[in-house]
């Protein structure tokens, strides 16, 4: 049923609608160009090799940033990084000399910056005739008679308690005037080495120095392994802060690496999100949270889309993900687009890792004052790649084993455990897929044993558990001019409370989401529509003592108690569509409209309106601003006969806000919004 009093009327949402499609009918006919082309190589330019490093062997790699100009030219060169500062020179002078097509943005040439990396390897025997003098025992016939791709020294540089690689980190040996970078998995190696023992220095940008003395023996190659720990950071080094896709005035986006280097928060995806702007913590140890004034319910949690029942471990201790799975997540405090819903509050979303190409097998333990688990991910086959993560805790086992027994009257035993499975399949250069597996654990048991002198009745047990197993599937499929995702997730999801052994309440909900979504077009105008499905079967059940108050007729159970058993569903469809239209360069207006259907216990159905504006004032400035309508349906169980009242109806929340973001100096961002929320038919 339509509500009585809303913002807007029925009839102004067809008109709307009508002139959203008319608008869209033409333009859709048309193949729009893409929206950016970056530049293409069309002239390479080998640098030059400085004669004295080609002479003794000298390897090394430099990053240059190249300003492309409109014409294709190269207009600035800056070294990024170098591993030998001796071919800095060269490899900017040939960046100097290539040769671009321009990139780009709807047909019109633009000027862009890039990277460029140059790789100087000498010549092998160059090399071998050039290093044969000085080289200690090794003489030039011994040199000759070396494999050429003898390496002296090889390791890896691992982070500290985690045993994540160190990337891109400067190993030096100054005695021997040799250096070299690490590799993705944090490997690194040296060729031919003057035999003795020389100190190796480890300096990674994001790690602290490590020095370590390494015994080169000739003709032997020689393994190490190096941990170093990663330096302090502030919170602002942390927040960067993604572009917002269109529609989405609000998002604030963290990836998995950010995480990692914020302090306090143990490397959580989900527990990072307390300490963002807009959010407060629930009371107690609920683990909820508060988004913009909204009931710690009224927030949606999802992953790929994917409703996630539980969020936290006991109230706030760690997410139910390991963040190693994830690619990161994204969090809207509002003005989101209508390709969400259900939720008058705030939205949370994980994005699931996506397979690497070239990846090897990685993987750790992990131990803490909580908890022991484990992480490995690796490939199966060229296009298949495996990940799994589990983590179990030890509280219960240390109290049950450090205490004496009869040492306390009662015992209290918390225990969480969850696991994640994940498979990414490569089927083709056009589409893949995901599939995600995973489940969460907590119970808590407090029983009293001993009950004080002159209460002996007080022999009780109290009862804890909630958990969660399910999975989800996600396709992921792309042409000329179009996208599209499948998801398709079932989650069972429970939660029992026993006291005394009288009193038992054990609720059990099989949430089940469907979601199809496509975008069309790539350049000024996009059409963006999709299908949400949500499907949510509940069952209760309710042991009362006999004293309990009459909640309705019931059977008899154990003692003359009573138990009460409820089963309901919901059946939530909805409809979404939204176009993207970027009126000029620094302009983009995203109008769109969301229909919901609830069917169930209750039914009823809601047009909700919403825009998204975003004006690009300057390079370094902009304006934004969003407005809406949003419903919420009640909960399932609050809508069944004997615990709920089935006439509730989905209540509505308009919201509005106006915004300004901004780059003051490279390292100091500002984001400013002010907003306005009011709900009705609560």
């Amino acid at each position: 049923m339509t509500p009585k009093h809303r913002p807007w009327g029925t009839r102004a949402i067809f008109v709307f609608t009508a002139l959203q499609v008319l608008t869209i009918a033409p333009l859709w006919a048309q193949k729009a160009p893409l929206a950016l082309s970056p530049p293409k190589l069309l002239t390479y330019a080998a640098p030059v090799y400085p004669p004295e490093s080609q002479r003794v062997g000298r390897r090394g790699t430099v990053v240059l940033e190249l300003d492309v100009a409109i014409d294709g030219s190269v207009s600035k060169v800056t070294v990024l990084k170098s591993t030998a500062v001796e071919f800095n020179a060269a490899a900017a002078a040939a960046g100097r000399r290539l040769r671009f097509s321009p990139a780009r943005r709807d047909g019109v040439a633009i000027t862009v910056r890039i990277r460029f990396q140059y790789r100087f390897e000498p010549d092998a025997g160059l090399e071998r005739r050039g290093r044969a003098r000085g080289l200690g025992s090794y003489n030039r016939r011994g040199w000759e008679r070396a494999p050429s791709g003898f390496e002296s020294l090889r390791g890896r540089v691992i982070e500290r308690g985690t045993g994540r690689a160190v990337v891109a980190a400067t190993v030096l040996i100054a005695s021997l005037k040799r250096e070299t970078l690490t590799d993705i998995e944090g490997r690194f190696a040296f060729g031919l080495l003057k035999s003795g023992t020389w100190k190796v220095l480890i300096n990674g940008a994001e790690h602290r120095p490590v020095t370590k003395t390494v015994q080169i023996r000739e003709g032997k190659t020689t393994t190490r392994s190096f941990r170093t720990n990663r330096r302090s950071y502030v919170m602002y080094k942390a927040t960067a802060v993604a572009p917002p896709q269109p529609g989405e005035m609000a998002r604030r986006s963290l990836t998995a690496g950010e995480i990692q280097r914020i302090p306090g928060v143990y490397g959580d995806a989900f527990k990072v999100v307390q300490n963002l702007p807009g959010v407060a913590r629930a009371p107690a140890i609920s683990g909820q949270i508060i988004v913009r004034g909204s009931a710690p319910g009224d927030t949606q949690i999802n992953i790929e889309g994917v409703r996630v029942p539980i969020l936290y471990h006991f109230g706030g201790l760690y997410s139910v993900v390991n963040t190693d799975i994830l690619e990161g997540i994204d969090f809207f405090p509002g003005g989101y687009s209508v390709r969400y819903g259900r939720k008058t509050g705030g939205l949370l979303q994980a994005r699931l890792k996506l397979a690497k190409d070239n990846a090897k097998w990685r993987g750790y333990v992990e131990t803490n004052v909580f908890h022991t688990g484990l992480f490995l991910s690796g490939p199966l086959s060229e296009d298949i790649q495996l990940s799994i993560a589990a983590r179990r805790s030890y509280i219960d086992v240390i109290l049950n084993n450090a205490l004496p027994e009869g040492t306390l009257p009662f015992t209290v035993a918390p225990r969480y455990w969850d696991y994640q499975l994940k498979l990414d399949w490569r089927i083709s250069a056009k589409m893949d897929a995901t599939a995600l597996v995973l489940g969460s654990d907590d119970s808590l048991a407090a029983i009293i044993d001993r009950p004080p002198p002159g209460f002996g009745q007080a022999n009780a047990a109290a009862l804890f558990n909630t958990n969660f197993h399910g999975g989800l599937i996600l396709l992921r499929m792309r042409g000329e001019g179009w996208k599209a995702r499948t998801t398709l997730g079932l989650i069972r999801a429970g939660a029992n409370v026993d006291l005394l052994g009288d009193f038992r309440f054990d609720v059990t909900n099989w949430q089940t989401t469907f979601r199809q979504d496509f975008q069309f077009g790539e350049g000024p105008v996009q059409l963006r529509t999709g299908l949400d499905m949500f499907v949510d079967p509940f069952r209760a059940s309710i042991l009362l003592p006999p004293q309990a108050a009459d909640l309705g007729e019931g059977t008899e159970a154990q003692a003359g108690s009573r138990l009460l058993n409820q089963r309901a569903t919901a059946v939530q469809p909805a409809l979404w569509f939204d176009t993207v239209f970027r009126l000029r360069p620094d302009l983009e207006v995203v109008p769109g409209v969301r229909l919901d259907l609830f069917r169930g216990q209750n039914s009823g159905q809601t047009w909700l309106p919403r825009i998204n504006v975003r004006w690009r004032v300057n390079p370094s400035w902009t304006l934004k601003a969003a407005s809406g309508v949003l419903s919420q349906p009640p909960a399932v169980s609050d809508v069944v006969d004997r615990f709920g009242n089935p006439k509730l109806q989905p209540f509505y929340s308009w919201e509005s806000a106006l915004g300004v973001e901004g780059k003051v100096w490279d390292r100091l961002t500002v984001d400013i919004q002010v907003f306005h929320k009011q709900l009705w038919d609560m």
